[in-house]
């Protein structure tokens, strides 16, 4: 016997409320009782999407982006690295990352299979906990996209946002993550070069370039 979508999804629900912490809980009977339109909700739904990830996506490229920009014009075209100057642009990096993880995170976790999967093993993310349904997590996904290519185009990482937006789309709408490992690795190895090439470009500043051997 088939089992719909929505019939799984159900019973799994139950299951996924018994594997939150007691304060996940109860922040998320609050939004769903009284505060679900309140902004400490909203953030809190936009946190929840990148939580699993920041150790792993904002840290490393924080550091990689400092780094490399403090590499003289071994990887970068600044003649003259400013260490004040790159310190002060950490909270623009960490904007800017933020947002590309935001995005391609809420591109992969609307599909419904990710939403059966993190049902069992990260039941307190937004749409397996039902604090978003995919409709609604589509339309943040279009208010999302055009603040991240706004920022990108003030921070001067316009052309490295265009290639996470189209890694993102071929990874999860045209099921690139699906496919052979082959052409997976090949789509995660160029959106780790674009998120840590443009955290290096804000770190150095709009102007900064790449030079021939950083590209290498």
């Amino acid at each position: 016997m088939s089992l719909s979508y929505s019939s799984i999804l159900a019973e799994k629900e139950p299951e996924r409320v018994n594997d939150g912490s007691m304060e996940e809980q109860f922040d998320d009977q609050q939004c769903q009782n009284w505060s679900r339109n309140s902004l400490s909700c909203h953030l809190r739904t936009l946190w929840l999407f990148t939580r699993s990830d920041l150790k792993s996506m904002i840290y490393p490229n924080l550091v990689f982006g400092l780094a490399s920009a403090m590499s003289e014009p071994a990887l970068t075209n600044d003649q003259s690295p400013n260490l004040l100057t790159s310190l002060l642009n950490i909270p623009y990096m960490t904007m800017w990352l933020w947002l590309s993880l935001l995005l391609f995170n809420i591109a992969n976790q609307r599909l419904p299979f990710s939403i059966l999967e993190d049902g069992i093993n990260k039941p307190w993310r937004p749409l397996p906990s039902r604090r978003l349904s995919q409709n609604q997590a589509r339309t943040l996904l279009l208010i999302v996209i055009p603040i991240a290519c706004a920022s990108s185009l003030y921070l001067g990482t316009t052309a490295n946002m265009l290639v996470i937006i189209t890694l993102a789309w071929m990874y999860n709408d045209l099921g690139g993550a699906d496919n052979k490992f082959l052409i997976r690795n090949i789509i995660n190895a160029l959106g780790m070069a674009s998120y840590g090439s443009g955290a290096t470009i804000i770190a150095c500043g709009r102007q900064c370039k790449f030079s021939s051997f950083g590209y290498q």
